[in-house]
């Protein structure tokens, strides 16, 4: 789902209308993965997620804080009362999409990439997140995944829904996900949506640091 242009900040404002009702129809057949000894593809990010990761690193505090400005001039409403309004509506979304891809048929991580990640994750967490392909593109109502990629996955509390069975080898892209797991266990969902809908780049960028900290370590250890 790409949003329309405009000005810098009808997208953002927009992404956050429709980051619910994108969540509400994920779900998927799920299919199996078939993880060999990391490769330096599977450890980097897919073409599309790493230009947009750029894109977000180009983004000044100057330039937020004039999008901010913008989207508050513009949508001061939905601005005001996100906190109290919008993000229940995200984490309720949330809880659904979850429900959605546990009934159909969720998977493990598959064992040899979860042998891959489990120095750098809590070995309980990695045996609570279940995996699912998804029937289209996926977004959360992510900026990465709706203004800027094509393929991507995402975090529904426990459940990771990937945009093609491809992506599931990558190291990196379980990395990332898994980092917002780690995000949902400390904030809860309720938590998570709130926290989205104040500063998504906070969010992605702590995901997108842990993901680059977790392939650098299974680089060096060769």
């Amino acid at each position: 789902m790409r949003l329309n242009e405009g000005s810098p900040s009808g997208p953002r404002m927009q992404g956050l209308k429709i980051a619910a009702g994108s969540l509400a129809w994920l779900g998927a057949m799920a299919l199996g993965g078939c993880i060999e000894r990391p490769s330096e593809e599977m450890l980097t990010p897919p073409p599309r997620v790493a230009r947009a990761l750029a894109v977000l690193g180009e983004q000044s505090v100057q330039s937020s804080r004039r999008v901010a400005a913008q989207a508050q001039r513009e949508s001061g409403r939905l601005v005001q009362r996100s906190a109290r309004v919008t993000a229940p509506v995200l984490a309720q979304a949330i809880r659904h999409a979850e429900a959605q891809s546990s009934r159909a048929g969720a998977r493990s991580i598959p064992a040899p990439m979860a042998e891959t990640l489990a120095p750098y994750f809590d070995r309980k967490l990695i045996g609570s997140v279940r995996w699912t392909i998804g029937t289209g593109r996926v977004d959360l109502g992510t900026f990465l995944t709706e203004q800027y990629m094509d393929e991507g996955a995402v975090a529904l509390n426990r459940q990771v829904v990937f945009s093609s069975e491809r992506l599931t080898q990558n190291v990196w892209i379980w990395a990332h996900e898994l980092a917002h797991v780690e995000q949902y266990q400390r904030k809860g969902i309720n938590g998570f949506a709130a926290a989205y809908i104040r500063d998504w780049q906070a969010i992605e960028r702590e995901a997108t640091a842990r993901a680059n900290e977790v392939t650098a370590a299974i680089r060096k250890a060769g």
